[in-house]
């Protein structure tokens, strides 16, 4: 039976790619957006209001209660069971029923993507402005930008609702071991390392991923969505543009970082000291910058301690040219 991994999270935070990347592993099988999560909470609303099962409950609450929990984990298990040792179940619906997934599932292990809100608008607008002649599905204001950004970042907008779900998950006791926070710059600056970390939190082997020739295997429906958010994965992994080639409002990037600003301090502690946060650099180039002068700082350490290698060699030859010169009497 394949260990079942839910997989959710931001919008445009790279959960179809990681999918693709997880589903190199020869051990996962990944699932494009599924279903499961919808027929779970389906049938449980269906039985809340079944006559006869309430009999039954009135009768014999216990039993009955047990044969509704674990014929709903059987389900859950069957439906995801592959050749595999894990099951990757991506569904964003997911975070917001973590706490229902624990008690189904009470060693359960949820991946959660997140990435800077900023560049996530900005991904949005952009595709937006490809597609003008669509409307979103959720039939918000068009033609508006800072409308867009309102409804985007609503509590029930279809990114504001997902913040709010990774919010209140942080108030539920002892929930958080079992998440693992997936950061979509980290795995554009340190790939390898970056899914290394998620293999061995997996409790799998680390598997060489080849970033140069990723084969997209899950598929999703971009017309249900308007093809407001595409999920077509390159074959070549990339950062995506940054907020300098793809520009937004400074007064909506502003207003997006005050008003989450627990989850930058959260999420993205080391690039939002309270007095860099007029900054609209994006997250990838913070980093990017951060890992050369990690190098550049690796490479002079190297060149200084050569140099005090050769001034030592130079200085035991002398001391060895001097011993072996012999002594002139006068």
């Amino acid at each position: 039976m394949s260990e079942l991994i839910f997989l959710t999270g931001l919008p445009r935070s790279g959960s179809t790619l990681l999918c693709n990347l997880l589903a190199m592993h020869p051990d996962i099988t990944s699932t494009p957006s599924s279903p499961l999560n919808q027929i779970i909470q389906n049938m449980k609303a269906h039985w809340s209001d079944d006559p006869f099962l309430l009999a039954q409950l009135d009768n014999d609450y216990e039993n009955t209660y047990k044969r509704l929990k674990d014929s709903t984990k059987a389900f859950m298990d069957n439906y995801s069971n592959n050749d595999t040792k894990i099951t990757v179940d991506k569904n964003r619906g997911w975070l917001a029923n973590a706490e229902f997934v624990r008690h189904l599932c009470p060693q359960f292990k949820m991946i959660v993507c997140v990435r800077d809100l900023r560049t996530i608008f900005a991904s949005i607008e952009k595709q937006h402005k490809k597609t003008m002649l669509l409307d979103f599905p959720d039939k918000m204001s068009p033609n508006d930008a800072n409308a867009r950004a309102d409804a985007l970042f609503a509590n029930n907008g279809v990114i504001g609702g997902c913040i709010k779900s990774i919010e209140n998950i942080q108030d539920i006791p002892n929930l958080m071991p079992h998440i693992f926070i997936f950061r979509f710059e980290d795995l554009m600056v340190r790939p390898q390392e970056t899914m290394d970390k998620l293999f061995s939190w997996l409790r799998l082997e680390s598997y060489k991923i080849d970033f140069n020739n990723i084969k997209q295997i899950t598929f999703e429906s971009d017309s249900y969505y308007r093809m407001k958010y595409p999920h077509t994965v390159k074959t070549k992994l990339e950062a995506p543009n940054t907020l300098e080639t793809n520009p937004v409002s400074p007064r909506i990037l502003q207003t997006i970082i005050a008003k989450f600003d627990w989850f930058y301090k959260q999420y993205y502690p080391e690039y939002f000291a309270s007095q860099e946060q007029d900054s609209v650099q994006p997250l990838i180039q913070n980093i990017s910058n951060q890992k050369i002068e990690a190098q550049v700082s690796a490479e002079i350490e190297k060149e200084i301690g050569e140099e005090i290698e050769k001034n030592i060699e130079k200085e035991l030859k002398e001391k060895e040219t001097i011993k072996n010169k012999p002594n002139k009497r006068k």
